[in-house]
């Protein structure tokens, strides 16, 4: 609900290019914009942050790897993004096991593969 329309574009050509639809989990009531905006308001990003994470990403997540009864789930996180992440491990234990990919990868890493491999 708090994506850039760019976002949004990106992946719709995504599904196109690489034939597949994803799932998309929004949270629990909201169903677009204007519903996420009457239940929580369209700034809780900046007025309460582990509020909106926990309705906007969290709740949606933990649902999804729930509901598709997954034993792991893949992700982008790598250890430069920020101090909480700089001891990432590549796998990590837990009721769903998460597998973090890039963990070791840098942005320059990132680019360099999208680049060479023809990644848009």
């Amino acid at each position: 609900l708090h994506l850039f329309n760019e976002t949004l574009e990106f992946l719709d050509d995504c599904e196109e290019r690489y034939n597949f639809k994803a799932l998309r989990y929004l949270p629990v009531g909201c169903n677009n914009r204007k519903e996420w905006n009457e239940k929580y308001s369209s700034d809780l990003y900046m007025t309460n942050v582990e509020e909106y994470d926990l309705h906007a990403k969290v709740e949606p997540l933990n649902r999804a790897l729930s509901e598709l009864n997954v034993d792991a789930w893949i992700n982008g996180r790598r250890r430069d993004h920020g101090f909480d992440r700089a001891s990432l491990d590549v796998y990590e234990e837990g009721k769903q096991f998460k597998i973090n990919v890039l963990a070791h990868w840098t942005f320059s890493d990132c680019w360099d593969y999208l680049e060479l491999n023809g990644v848009p």
